[in-house]
């Protein structure tokens, strides 16, 4: 059948297959995302377990209250909305985090984001208590950072919400604004110290930015100086004698020797003087070649 008397308003069989063969490609799970969500279900399997066990639960809540509460948070939600909340933020966001710039980056932000946010939050409730009264009962530093990221790296992503299409950047923004208002909102002056963990948390996506873009640079000058050292290698390498600056040499000059000979002739030569006069002869048939070409 020839393609003008094909009808290309019906599909043919390889049309099919060539669907199915796009179906098929999948995108691999990103791993960080699915290492973080185990992990997080890990935590709060153990947390729920032990709430039932009278001894564990005590030393659960002397841990989340003590000093160490802060720096655990992430792993000790006991909330299962804080805990849908945060697999949901993991998977809608920390995958177009990972798709960006890779599962190490995001690795880093989550936990340098969690630990600011502890940091943080240590900070405010040491200076001022009464703004500390909302504690870090979810990774939200972590998650804060991530969504930085998330906006940072979608400069021109697009998504539908509520029937309208609208950037990546300002639904990010947004829910930030609004998850913050309502925390004020709901907690008062007692959530001030829980934002400002949070925004130290946030923090973390410019610093692993930095540190990535630091880290590219000087692999890129230690490859650079490595390649501009080759040629200089093979250039030191070469023998003296294939420099046109050979003549310049001490070994170059056997006008004692001419004159030596000239008196008593060769056999009045040492060893060594033969080997110096049979390399200046060398050196000069070699220029003398080079001079008049191959083809002389």
């Amino acid at each position: 059948m020839g393609w003008r008397d094909r009808d290309y308003s019906k599909a043919t069989r390889s049309d099919g297959g060539a669907r199915l063969a796009h179906r098929g490609a999948r995108t691999p799970l990103p791993s960080v995302v699915l290492l973080l969500t185990l992990l997080h279900v890990a935590g709060f399997t153990v947390v729920w377990v032990s709430a039932t066990d009278p001894y564990a639960a005590d030393m659960l809540a002397a841990i989340q209250t003590g000093g160490l509460g802060p720096w655990l948070h992430p792993v000790l939600m006991d909330s299962p909305l804080h805990f849908l909340l945060v697999i949901a933020a993991l998977w809608l966001i920390g995958t177009r985090v990972e798709q960006a710039v890779g599962a190490l980056h995001l690795l880093a932000v989550y936990v340098l984001g969690a630990a600011n946010a502890a940091a943080g939050f240590m900070m405010i409730e040491s200076l001022a208590p009464q703004w500390a009264l909302l504690t870090l009962e979810f990774p939200a530093g972590s998650l804060a950072a991530v969504a930085l990221s998330a906006w940072r790296h979608s400069r021109y992503g697009l998504v539908t919400l509520f029937g309208r299409t609208v950037t990546y950047r300002t639904t990010l923004a947004a829910g930030a604004a609004i998850v913050a208002a309502l925390t004020l909102m709901g907690r008062g002056a007692g959530a001030l110290g829980w934002v400002t963990a949070v925004a130290a948390g946030a923090l973390a996506s410019p610093a692993c930015d930095g540190l990535s873009s630091w880290w590219r640079r000087r692999a890129m000058v230690t490859a650079r100086r490595g390649v501009s050292r080759a040629p200089a290698a093979r250039e030191a390498s070469e023998p003296a004698h294939a420099t046109p600056d050979a003549a310049a040499l001490p070994e170059a000059d056997i006008d004692d020797l001419l004159a030596k000979i000239s008196k008593g002739g060769l056999k009045s030569l040492s060893p060594a003087e033969r080997q110096r006069l049979e390399r200046a002869r060398e050196r000069m048939l070699r220029s003398a070649q080079m001079s008049h070409g191959p083809d002389a």
